[in-house]
C-alpha cells in the first residue's frame, strides 16, 4: 500500500555556472550543464551552483529541516572533504493551511571543487537523511582533433 504521507519533494534541481535566489525566484546563469572538460586531472574547478525548489507540505513547514548536498563519483564514494550542510526553516505564508505545499526555493554554490579523474559523478541533495533530488555530470578531457 502506498505511504500517502506527505514529503518534501523537489521541484528544481539544476547544476549551474552561478545562480542566485531573490524574492521566491531562481535566477540562473549557465543552467542545465551535463559536462566538464579538462586537459589534465585532478583540477580545479572554480564553481558549480546548485539551483534548488523544494515542495514543502504544509505539515513539514515551521520546523528545522537539515539539507545536505554530497558529490559521488560512480562507486558512490564522496569526493568532497566536507559535503556542505544547511539547517532550513520555511515560516508559513499566512495564506497558506492544512493541504498546502510551499515552495522553498535556494541557491547553494561548491567553489573551487577538486575533480579527481575522469568519470561520472552524481550531485545528491539529501533533506532529513533521504535523498530528494539527483543529478549527475560528465568530467572527461577533450577529444583533439586530428
Amino acid at each position: 500500500m502506498p505511504d500517502w504521507t506527505p514529503q518534501i519533494r523537489t521541484e528544481c534541481f539544476i547544476l549551474a555556472d552561478g545562480a542566485q535566489e531573490a524574492n521566491g525566484k531562481l535566477y540562473i546563469l549557465g543552467g542545465g550543464w551535463d559536462t566538464l572538460l579538462s586537459r589534465t586531472y585532478p583540477f580545479t574547478h572554480p564553481q558549480l551552483s546548485l539551483a534548488v525548489k523544494l515542495s514543502v507540505p504544509w505539515s513539514e513547514s515551521a520546523r528545522p529541516h537539515e539539507v545536505l548536498v554530497d558529490l559521488v563519483d560512480e562507486d558512490g564514494r564522496s569526493i568532497l572533504t566536507e559535503p556542505p550542510r544547511l539547517q532550513l526553516t520555511l515560516t508559513r505564508p499566512l495564506n497558506a493551511g492544512p493541504g498546502d505545499e510551499i515552495a522553498l526555493p535556494f541557491t547553494l554554490t561548491l567553489a573551487q571543487l577538486t575533480i579527481p579523474r575522469p568519470a561520472r559523478y552524481s550531485v545528491l541533495l539529501h533533506v532529513d537523511g533521504r535523498v530528494v533530488a539527483r543529478t549527475a555530470f560528465r568530467a572527461s578531457q577533450p577529444v583533439l582533433q586530428e
